[in-house]
């Protein structure tokens, strides 16, 4: 096979499932395998390819549920980008699935991981971050001035980038007491000073200004979901999550995720 022609062995890779393309390192130069994944993603673009889980919806929620008490959000394939081996995705930003609710609740062990779609056996997952490094930059919802909320409802966003090995995730916190919309986002906006957990050092900063970031949508804007009339959220509710009272004290708005090839192709092993 290794006679073939470049363009018939990427076609000839589509048809493999991502579980084997482990096998196929041990045969191809690495660099043609990348490229066979890219291709694969690249076909099937309107299919996600990763999913945001929150295991605890009582902390972080999207309206997609599950009976196990967690919360998804899908990412699509959007960029690639050779020199890191980082695989670029976006959520769906035209319908409202690109954000989870962050709850003011009570503190768990909950996190936020990855997934391959409609993984039901749990046997491979990416760890990201606690729920509760998330939910703690915001102040509770019946807080008072002596709790920093005053201080905390004149930032009317934050940006905050999640590392770990083998994956980026760039996100903006809003709080639910923000009304006005904030200015539009490209993808310079994100070169400035933010807030970073996980893994942090000198050459993570290095790397982060090279990374090729895929653009966002053009009419993109960071703000609180609108809502309705009676004051709630337009978005699609669902029985498994509680909306009465609105424990809701922010929102934890994904912009992108980065993951490399090897830790991407593990989470479907």
């Amino acid at each position: 096979m290794n006679r073939l022609p470049f363009e018939v062995l990427l076609q000839v890779f589509e048809y493999i499932p991502f579980a084997e393309f482990g096998l196929l390192y041990d045969v191809f130069a690495q660099t043609l395998v990348d490229e066979a994944v890219v291709y694969k993603l690249g076909k099937n673009r309107t299919l996600p390819i990763v999913s945001l889980i929150s295991t605890n919806l009582h902390e972080l929620a999207t309206d997609k549920v599950n009976r196990r008490n967690e919360s998804s959000l899908s990412m699509y394939y959007a960029s690639y980008d050779p020199s890191h081996r980082y695989i670029w995705t976006l959520p769906d930003f035209s319908c409202s699935q690109h954000y989870f609710k962050v709850k003011d609740a009570y503190v768990s062990h909950g996190k936020l991981v990855l997934r391959r779609p409609h993984d039901n056996t749990l046997f491979s997952q990416k760890s990201l971050v606690s729920l509760w490094d998330i939910r703690k930059r915001f102040p509770p919802t019946r807080a008072g001035s002596f709790s920093g909320a005053s201080e905390y409802s004149r930032i009317k966003s934050q940006e905050l980038t999640l590392h770990q090995p083998g994956c980026v995730l760039d996100s903006c916190l809003v709080p639910s007491s923000t009304n006005s919309s904030v200015k539009k986002i490209s993808l310079g906006d994100n070169t400035s000073e933010n807030t970073r957990i996980g893994v942090v050092g000198k050459e993570v900063k290095k790397d982060e200004a090279l990374l090729k970031r895929p653009a966002l949508p053009s009419n993109y804007t960071r703000q609180v979901p609108k809502a309705g009339a009676d004051g709630s959220i337009c978005s699609k509710s669902s029985l498994l999550v509680p909306t009465y009272p609105d424990p809701t004290c922010g929102y934890f708005l994904v912009e992108r995720l980065a993951i490399d090839i090897p830790t991407f192709l593990k989470l479907y092993c």
